[in-house]
């Protein structure tokens, strides 16, 4: 295991957590009309509709992205397109779990390649980002928030069943800047992400919490920067958490000093500083090996929920009972909606991108 820094803070991750874009450009009425058709279908069947867009699978879904009326969803991040002139063509909003198994460049490329096989004269503009550090070794609670100084106007603190949990400075709506301080194990545990086990590497003791320091950074706290594409604001991302944890936010030890401002840097904030968050990812086998993990303990633990109620109501004594009576009653429940339960599997693992 990675030894500690003199902060006592062991660094396990860093880098970009989100990136949200929009794009304007040319939708030509071949594809508008390939769409509009899906989207019919989807309504009508009230399920989501494959759909070759770019040269990729997707699912058409019956319902909006927004304001945006057709949503395609693949295991790779979420589309939103529109005719609208009023909006942007393109809303594009990627999985965290992609970024973290390519990198954000990678990830970029591949939406742009989709794209611009539909799109005519596609110019893409960041709309977020958000970055992040994750740690060992920095224990926080409630009262620790007047330590923190911040340019932000309002700051939250949450707990969990009365424990604390984490901190929330400024606000998503500004679309400037916000931060969150908060235990990525207890979210990670709510969301089932286990590749990030993976991500952490040989340095997780996983006896130990792990605090994420995230900034997210709007569109206007980009614009500030001069930052518009979304490659250039992959390259800056060292500059903007430099200015994020230097100036927008720090963590102070405590003095006699009643001037909050004159209070030194805390060793665990100057650790934060040094972050390199740089782009990079883990591969997308070991991302696909943990979100199995990670879902496949959310669905048994449901499942056998849902099991012991039925064999109650209907006087199965054990499990293999249950398991014949279950078979034929699965079956017709599918057959009844005239999808087989082959075909329902194979629908499902293209939603979540399984061969």
């Amino acid at each position: 295991m990675k030894a500690p820094t003199d902060s006592g803070i062991v660094e396990l991750a860093s880098g970009i957590d989100a990136l949200y874009c929009s794009g304007r450009g040319l939708l030509p009425d071949d594809v508008l009309h390939r769409l509009e058709l899906g989207r019919d279908e989807a309504e009508v069947t009230g399920e989501s509709v494959p759909i070759e867009f770019g040269g990729v699978l997707f699912e058409l879904m019956p319902h909006n992205f927004g304001r945006h009326r057709y949503r395609l969803d693949h295991p790779n991040g979420v589309l939103g397109v529109t005719s609208s002139a009023t909006l942007p063509t393109i809303k594009i909003q990627p999985r965290a779990a992609y970024i973290h198994a390519v990198g954000a460049l990678p990830c970029i490329r591949w939406f742009r390649s989709v794209l611009d096989e539909e799109i005519l004269n596609l110019e893409l503009t960041a709309s977020r980002i958000d970055l992040h550090v994750d740690v060992q070794g920095w224990c926080l609670d409630g009262d620790d928030r007047t330590r923190f100084l911040t340019r932000a106007t309002n700051r939250v603190t949450f707990e969990d069943s009365e424990d604390f949990s984490g901190f929330l400075f400024g606000k998503r709506k500004s679309k400037t800047y916000m931060a969150r301080i908060y235990d990525k194990t207890l979210e990670m545990r709510q969301s089932r992400a286990d590749y990030l086990e993976d991500m952490w590497g040989d340095s997780y003791d996983p006896e130990r919490q792990v605090l994420r320091v995230e900034f997210e950074i709007g569109r206007q706290g980009l614009a500030e920067f001069g930052l518009r594409e979304p490659e250039d604001v992959i390259a800056a991302s060292g500059v903007l958490w430099q200015y994020c944890t230097e100036q927008w936010l720090t963590y102070r030890s405590p003095t006699d000093d009643q001037t909050r401002s004159r209070w030194p840097l805390s060793p665990e904030w100057q650790r934060i500083q040094r972050s390199a968050v740089a782009d990079s990812g883990i591969g997308l086998p070991l991302v696909r090996a943990g979100i199995r993990r990670g879902e496949g303990k959310r669905i048994v633990a449901q499942l056998t929920g849902y099991m012991v109620s039925y064999a109650a109501y209907f006087d199965l004594d054990d499990l293999e009972e249950t398991f014949a009576a279950l078979a034929p009653v699965v079956r017709s429940q599918c057959t009844s909606r005239e999808l087989s339960f082959e075909k329902r599997v194979q629908k499902r693992r293209r939603t979540i991108g399984l061969p």
